[in-house]
């Protein structure tokens, strides 16, 4: 990954997730209006969609948030990735390997990771990953048979493997994720935390993330 890319992980707290699904309007106003409110990563989710309409939508998105010079990132799909322009791909372990978005996508390419375990996390920084999401760190409705939340505690123990990888990937917590439970999940050592429905689901998307970014 290149060094402004790089930087741009290291300097970024709020993660927000958007989607169809998720956002109440346009999701694209919803991207908007997140990065009003401080988001520094938006990650597009979308599930059950054509393709080519995963990339129109994507292409969109990818304009906004460059004019805001943030960081765009796919869900799940190198190839609307690729196709779309976006900074980079996150992947889950039932999706595409890291590898494969690796070779696909190039070097300069974000490749994100989500990790359930402390073996998850080593795994993933030893294979290359440029940052991992680790959760659900609460109970969370945003996914369908989402896994038990994990809780605080492993969230320490992984946030600590994060920082003692060779590459210190940044690791956002994920999950669950509300106003008041910022300060607790900061003080694990995560370095930021990814925020889905309570973004951008909210009737005030920018209200919400700047709720968040206050915490942060």
């Amino acid at each position: 990954m290149n060094t402004d890319k790089s930087e741009a992980l290291k300097s970024a707290r709020l993660y927000v997730i958007v989607g169809s699904a998720l956002c109440r309007g346009a999701v694209e106003d919803a991207v908007s209006a997140a990065l009003r409110g401080g988001a520094d990563v938006i990650q597009l989710r979308e599930k059950g969609v054509y393709e080519a309409d995963y990339v129109t939508l994507a292409r969109r998105v990818k304009k906004i948030v460059a004019d805001a010079g943030k960081t765009f990132i796919v869900n799940d799909n190198p190839s609307v990735a690729l196709s779309s322009g976006a900074d980079g791909v996150h992947v889950g372990a039932d999706d595409v390997p890291l590898l494969e978005c690796r070779l696909l996508l190039g070097p300069d390419a974000i490749v994100g990771v989500s990790t359930h375990s402390v073996e998850d996390v080593v795994a993933a920084s030893e294979g290359g990953a440029d940052y991992v999401g680790f959760g659900p760190v609460f109970e969370t409705e945003t996914k369908a048979q989402a896994r038990p939340a994990l809780g605080l505690e492993p969230l320490r123990a992984a946030a600590a493997a994060a920082a003692a990888a060779a590459a210190k990937v940044p690791l956002f917590a994920i999950g669950g994720m509300t106003v008041e439970r910022v300060a607790g999940v900061l003080a694990t050592g995560a370095h930021g935390i990814a925020v889905a429905s309570a973004i951008a689901s909210a009737e005030d998307v920018e209200s919400a993330a700047r709720r968040f970014r206050e915490q942060l």
